[in-house]
């Protein structure tokens, strides 16, 4: 599914498939350099990026099922990308739960009419996706933890390009680190690696071709999805009165999962204020301190 959604980007022009880091986002970095004198938070298509990424994948958390599902893609991957890490302002919270609930950002994104992508949860991790477009397919979680999502997805696209659906699979293994500041505000450093298979021997021949081309919408497009994450939790801290109307509108969400959504973010705001609290109280006292010296003594 996100291997064609990616493809897509490349072959037909269209609007900007943010589903690849929706999936990824859900569905969704232990970091090495990726060569010496590299800089490893460059994006790459190299091969020493691409074996870190290998070593990077939990397999001791994977059923033998699932590992030969990894297999199947990262071997002989169509196209292999890590995309540029990235570093943002971001609650941990609110990050991990969009991470473990991609139905959230793809619902967000219609309700503001910026992708018309329909994620559906289906049980155990797994996700129906739809981009209205011709492109429909199925992705699961393999692994979720605070610091590691990795994802396996395939489906097929339907379109008049071809005379018959086009199947492809992908592995997508995204990376998360979390750094608190002195001045109480969490930075996430997130890293996306991503394996694309199609099975179509003309098709994988074009991907490699436009390589290039669709490695650099890929990598706009993850930039773009972690700026927008930055800004929801900000927006979280700022404005929880706008965020519970937005929440209200994610009509495509399970009941459950929205109200999730809606208490995470009211944590958000309320531990903001907390951190603006406790700036205020830390500054106050050096004020009244100073003056009170000026006060002369009787």
């Amino acid at each position: 599914m996100l291997s064609l959604v990616v493809l897509g980007i490349a072959l037909r022009a269209r609007r900007r498939r943010a589903i690849l880091l929706v999936m990824a986002s859900a569905l969704c970095f232990t970091w090495a350099s990726l060569a010496l004198g590299a800089d490893p938070n460059r994006a790459s298509s190299s091969n020493s990026a691409r074996k870190d990424a290998l070593a990077a994948i939990p397999r001791d958390k994977l059923t033998p099922e699932q590992i030969e599902k990894v297999r199947s893609v990262v071997n002989k991957p169509s196209v292999y990308r890590r995309m540029p890490t990235q570093v943002i302002r971001c609650d941990p919270d609110l990050y991990l739960f969009v991470m473990n609930h991609p139905e959230v950002l793809a619902n967000i994104w219609q309700v503001m009419g910026i992708e018309d992508v329909v994620l559906q949860p289906q049980g155990d991790g797994t996700y129906l996706a739809d981009d209205g477009a011709g492109t429909r397919g199925v992705g699961e979680f393999l692994h979720q933890s605070f610091d590691t999502h990795l994802v396996y997805a395939e489906g097929s696209y339907d379109g008049p390009m071809f005379n018959k659906p086009v199947q492809g699979a992908s592995v997508v293994l995204l990376k998360s680190a979390y750094n608190r500041e002195p001045d109480g505000h969490y930075y996430v450093t997130v890293r996306l690696d991503v394996f694309i298979r199609l099975d179509h021997a003309g098709l994988d021949f074009l991907a490699k071709t436009f390589q290039p081309l669709v490695v650099q919408v890929a990598d706009y497009n993850f930039v773009a999805t972690t700026n927008f994450l930055q800004s929801l939790s900000r927006t979280a801290e700022v404005n929880p009165r706008g965020m519970r109307k937005l929440a209200e509108n994610l009509t495509n969400l399970p009941p459950v999962v929205r109200g999730e959504f809606m208490a995470t973010t009211a944590q958000v705001a309320d531990r903001a204020a907390a951190i603006n609290t406790q700036r205020a109280s830390l500054s106050t006292p050096r004020i009244e301190v100073r003056q009170a010296a000026k006060i002369p003594a009787e």
